[in-house]
């Protein structure tokens, strides 16, 4: 997934003045939710087929509070996406992104 849309988005958002990390960061956050949510739920599925006495939309409904958690995650580095790259720039472990 994120081999196939990386190279094509990459330039754009760099065009768009975002940072790259941030971006980085995101996307990978972005395919973490789509790997517990239908229709790739991939995590989801392989789970059911480890417990075929679990019913799906059990597994479903375990799932909800990690997607929530996630979602709230994501809104918060799109408000203030400063907090991505707060660590390591206080570590002295990047600078600011000069593309």
């Amino acid at each position: 997934m994120l081999i196939l849309t990386i190279p094509f988005l990459f330039p754009i958002i760099l065009e768009m003045g975002f940072d790259p990390i941030w971006f980085g960061i995101y996307a990978v956050i972005m395919a973490e939710l789509a790997l517990i949510t239908p229709p790739v739920g991939i995590n989801v599925y392989v789970m059911a087929k480890m417990a075929p006495d679990v019913p799906l939309n059990k597994i479903f409904r375990g799932v909800a509070p990690f997607f929530i958690a996630t979602l709230g995650l994501v809104v918060l580095i799109v408000l203030f996406p400063e907090i991505v790259t707060w660590l390591p720039k206080t570590a002295g472990m990047i600078t600011a992104y000069e593309g």
